[in-house]
């Protein structure tokens, strides 16, 4: 089997540079009002020299085209959608196609050069690509919120270890993400383990819809689902994440296009 290599873009290293800072420049960039103190510790508003520098656009020489992957359009990946809509990929004279396909088929597109970003939980698909050989860098977190957790039907949480044993969960990645610590936190405070339930992988857009129907008896919820969750009055929020777990809920995946 003959094996060909793609046509190298030589400002795609860059650009994954680029891609790294933006989510400092748009926080950053909220951020450097009037208000912000002064240096010193005083309360008189700053003037513009002496607030921080080095959020400039650093624009690639020639324009390039980034395919990134998130599975949903969801406030997980929101600093990419914010820097879309600021016009900062368009500062940095990139362009973004957006891609919402299942994480475990979007890696395949990375390592196939198809796709040059994903957006994705560190699950074992991702690993295993790893393991593989595909050439991946990682940049850790997407975002930082402790937030995200599991959910579970008002009636099933009623019931204790009785109504837990036997249910049905979902998630955007399945039993390999890693928000599977959350619910074998919560199964283990009712003396049960991860093996007396099932949890199954939804479309991330679908995870919220599943649970407020009754498809399953649990799910775990990001933003804006929980909030669709927690109005519908149907289910209830678990505090089980692993303290400051969010932070392993999502990196971003960069493919061998961007890094080589």
């Amino acid at each position: 089997m003959t094996r060909t290599t793609p046509k190298r873009n030589s400002a795609r290293p860059q650009a994954m540079g680029a891609m790294l800072i933006l989510g400092g420049l748009i926080l950053s960039g909220c951020a450097a009002t009037g208000e912000e103190p002064a240096p010193g510790g005083t309360d008189a508003p700053a003037d513009e020299s002496a607030l921080p520098t080095g959020t400039e656009p650093q624009p690639l020489a020639e324009r390039t085209t980034i395919t990134i992957n998130t599975a949903a359009r969801i406030e997980v990946f929101s600093a990419l959608f914010l820097a879309e809509e600021m016009g900062e990929f368009d500062r940095e004279n990139i362009d973004v196609e957006f891609t919402q396909i299942a994480s475990s088929d979007a890696l395949v597109g990375l390592g196939q050069n198809q796709i040059q970003m994903v957006g994705a939980a560190p699950n074992g698909a991702l690993f295993n690509a790893i393991h593989e050989g595909v050439g991946v860098s990682l940049a850790m977190p997407c975002h930082n919120s402790s937030t995200d957790t599991w959910w579970v039907r008002t009636e099933v949480a009623d019931q204790g270890a009785a109504g837990l044993a036997g249910s049905t969960w979902a998630s955007a990645v399945g039993p390999g993400g890693s928000s599977i610590l959350g619910l074998d936190n919560h199964l283990q405070d009712n003396d049960l383990s991860i093996s007396d339930v099932t949890v199954q992988s939804f479309p991330a857009a679908d995870v919220p819809q599943a649970l407020i129907q009754g498809a399953v008896d649990g799910a775990f919820l990001t933003e804006p689902g929980a909030t669709t969750v927690e109005e519908s009055g149907v289910a209830v929020r678990l505090d089980t994440m692993p303290v400051d777990g969010g932070s392993s809920q999502c990196v971003y995946a960069f493919g061998p296009e961007l890094t080589n």
